[in-house]
């Protein structure tokens, strides 16, 4: 949990880089919000318990996802640069699977 929370930090500041080099200023706002919502949908999960927990963390991993289609598309357009795209794209991945476990745990035998 406390590795994921680092990771969401790092995604959001990674985002909010590229958002400040896109020219699309919607776009640039989604990034940055979906962004945010990794973060927030994380920590305030890890204040809940059971469903409530389990939803948080699902909601934060389908921001993620949301993250990476934008990043994928301001790529896609050439919309900011490659070397700034590219690592918040790894970032992401990154912080999917952190979140991916986080809502599938394994089951201790």
């Amino acid at each position: 949990m406390f590795e994921a929370r680092g990771v969401t930090r790092e995604l959001a500041r990674a985002c909010r880089v590229v958002a400040e080099r896109m020219r699309e200023r919607k776009l640039a706002d989604e990034l940055r919000r979906a962004a945010m919502s990794v973060h927030l949908n994380l920590a305030e999960g890890a204040g809940r318990r059971g469903r409530d927990q389990a939803h948080l963390y699902s909601v934060a991993y389908a921001s993620c996802q949301e993250v990476k289609a934008v990043l994928e598309l301001v790529l896609d357009f050439a919309d900011a640069p490659a070397s700034k795209v590219d690592p918040a794209l790894a970032l992401a991945d990154r912080c999917g699977a952190l979140l991916w476990r986080l809502q599938f745990p394994a089951r201790a035998p």
